[in-house]
């Protein structure tokens, strides 16, 4: 499936990719996810002003990034794809339902919101 736009999960406002560059990590995500080798990282980024959440696919799924550019975990509900590893589903807008969707745009898993 080809998701048009990953939408916010706390907001639901639609998201647009961001490069992330110059960012730390805190221990606990650190801990969690493995060190990450690169301070260069492109994420979708939520467009409401205030709101600090962030989605990357691959290995992280939805997190924080704070003020000074600190990447924080956040209790997200977003499964992980269920028919391959394909990483973190995006909420996304599926014929007119909010469903989680894996962003592999080859895999057809979506799990209803």
């Amino acid at each position: 499936m080809k998701i048009e736009t990953f939408l916010c999960e706390v907001d639901k406002s639609e998201m647009v990719k961001t490069p992330l560059t110059n960012f730390s990590v805190e221990p606990a995500v650190a801990a969690f996810f493995g060190p990450i080798k690169t301070n260069h990282l492109v994420a979708y980024a939520c467009q409401k002003p205030g709101c600090r959440i962030h989605y990357e696919p691959l290995g992280m799924g939805y997190f924080l990034l704070d003020a000074k550019n600190k990447i924080d975990s956040y209790p997200t509900s977003a499964p992980r794809c269920a028919l391959n590893d394909h990483g973190y589903t995006g909420l996304s807008s599926m014929d007119g339902k909010l469903k989680w969707i894996c962003p592999e745009h080859t895999c057809t898993f979506s799990k209803d919101y």
